[in-house]
């Protein structure tokens, strides 16, 4: 998805979604079917494309840029 020149795939929405749910790193890896280490590795590529540096601070980003 695309907003404002930021874009991110939809996996990498998918766990900023997931963790503003409430989800620990681990169930959203479970959620999801994948390993602990690609979920943290969408997290840093959604971190990186919303120039953020905390989870808190891309799901706020993510919300004001209508990305979810």
């Amino acid at each position: 998805m695309e907003c404002e020149g930021v874009s991110l795939k939809e996996e990498e929405l998918e766990v900023l979604r997931l963790s503003a749910a409430g989800l620990t790193m681990t169930e959203v890896a479970d959620r999801m079917c994948r390993s602990l280490d690609s979920i943290k590795t969408y997290k840093r590529h959604a971190f990186d494309k919303l120039g953020v540096a905390n989870i808190t601070e891309a799901i706020s980003r993510a919300i004001l840029n209508k990305l979810f």
